[in-house]
């Protein structure tokens, strides 16, 4: 009896553990996309506007290619783009650093370098 009692509880420990775990997993799973969408909108609405200022000066192919580099460059530089408003506030305001500028220069069209 004290043995089936023992397996008992082992098993209702082992269910409370994995319980525990999937309700973790679940968690970051929904941190996770709400993450990734937080970070697919800000680079949707990046890059429209960013396409509707550059296509007065470039080809709307153009456009995207720029605006799409733009935003990896800038991710490279900085990972937390998507959630640092104060920076996007700045960039907005003032416009490009020099490091800023130097990281997107290379993604102009050919024809637009110097």
């Amino acid at each position: 009896m004290a043995k089936k009692i023992l397996i008992v509880i082992g098993v209702i420990v082992a269910i409370s553990l994995v319980a525990s775990l999937v309700e973790t997993l679940v968690m970051q799973s929904q941190t996770q996309v709400t993450s990734t969408a937080r970070d697919n909108t800000f680079k949707n609405a990046f890059i429209s506007g960013c396409k509707s200022e550059a296509v007065k000066t470039i080809t709307e192919a153009e456009a995207i290619s720029y605006c799409n580099c733009c935003y990896d460059k800038l991710l490279a530089l900085y990972p937390d783009l998507s959630t640092n408003e104060e920076r996007m506030d700045r960039v907005i305001a003032e416009g490009f650093t020099s490091t800023e500028t130097d990281a997107v220069v290379v993604c102009l069209p050919e024809s637009m370098r110097q």
